[in-house]
């Protein structure tokens, strides 16, 4: 819990540090930072160890096999269930000015079952292993909102690379675009939400319990990806592994 506390005050420092740089010379200061900016900034470092971890690496490689594939995108859906587990947990906290999440792991689940490896996780709808401070029915209603968005902002924001990820599979796996792509295919229609969901963050303060759950909750959906693909970052930059049994991703 500490190391996530320090994460989130050492994001606010920074942001501090930016808006007094940014000041004008009258000493008037530019537009304050939103949640949009002070989740960028938190999520920053652990979103480069990811984009440059072997296996998401791979994934763009021309000598990527079926293989290769298969178990990268085992392990995704490892990480994908745990963070979709806590937006089921979160619903009683969904905003109603946003469209419903559209879920990815039955288009993952088919795909991995037509590679011949079910994906299906042994974590069950609602649980997850991603740390938290009460259970989500207990939180306040904005840490609970908090906590929603952050999760939401990582999953959405997958999809502005998604497309470019799936060109190059097209290309190196075209038995894999015509019979196991129904996963690529979703995050692509999803890509077009991407713009609305970052104003309406850009429209919330960057400050406050909400920006600070959300700031730790984002922490925590890319260290459940990080954490499945096994990516070996400092432990200054990762989010706290959570106590009590865990379920291991694939290797």
């Amino acid at each position: 819990m500490e190391e996530r506390v320090f994460a989130v005050h050492s994001t606010l420092k920074a942001l501090d540090d930016a808006s007094a740089a940014s000041a004008q010379p009258d000493g008037d200061a530019t537009a304050a930072p939103d949640l949009r900016a002070v989740l960028r900034l938190a999520t920053a470092e652990l979103h480069r160890y990811l984009d440059r971890a072997p296996d998401h690496r791979a994934l763009l490689a021309p000598d990527i096999t079926l293989q290769r594939y298969t178990t990268i995108m085992a392990k995704h859906h490892h990480a994908l269930t745990i963070s979709e587990a806590t937006l089921v947990s979160l619903e009683h906290a969904h905003p109603s000015y946003l469209p419903p999440y559209r879920r990815r792991l039955p288009a993952l689940d088919a795909d991995l079952a037509t590679l011949g490896t079910p994906g299906r996780s042994t974590i069950q709808p609602g649980a997850s292993d991603v740390p938290s401070a009460e259970p989500a029915t207990a939180m306040d209603p904005s840490v609970a909102r908090g906590r929603y968005l952050g999760t939401r902002y990582v999953l959405e924001g997958s999809t502005q690379g998604a497309a470019f990820i799936a060109r190059r599979l097209e290309e190196h796996l075209p038995a894999l675009s015509a019979n196991a792509f129904a996963y690529w295919r979703v995050q692509a229609e999803e890509a077009i939400a991407w713009q609305a969901f970052a104003r309406s963050l850009a429209s919330l303060p960057a400050r406050g319990e909400l920006a600070s759950a959300a700031i730790a909750a984002a922490r925590d959906t890319f260290g459940a990806f990080l954490r499945a693909f096994g990516v070996d970052a400092p432990e200054a930059s990762l989010p706290p592994e959570p106590e009590g049994p865990r379920v291991r991703a694939p290797r």
